[in-house]
């Protein structure tokens, strides 16, 4: 008779580490353009950014997954913000 076997797959399912809890940072969303005060953008519409016509728009969200300490990542989010910025085709302080 064949004696059980344990499998290679499940002894090294025991050693996967869960990865940390996400960090979520939510800002509140800008104020309306000094020209269009009669504009009011309910959630989850956020106002148009200044130099725009006037109107609602999604926001963007950017949700990143680090394995790294928060505070080393904070360093890093200007520079982050600009590569994002520049793929999206967006200005830097969008």
């Amino acid at each position: 008779s064949l004696s059980p076997r344990i499998s290679p797959l499940g002894s090294s399912l025991n050693k996967i580490k869960t990865p940390p809890p996400a960090y979520t940072l939510v800002l509140p969303p800008p104020p309306p353009n000094k020209d269009c005060l009669s504009v009011t953008c309910l959630e989850p519409l956020t106002y148009t950014p200044p130099g725009s016509p006037c109107g609602c728009v999604w926001p963007l969200q950017v949700k990143l997954r680090v394995s790294i300490s928060i505070y080393k990542c904070f360093p890093l989010v200007s520079k982050l913000a600009k590569e994002i910025a520049e793929s999206a085709l967006l200005n830097h302080n969008q």
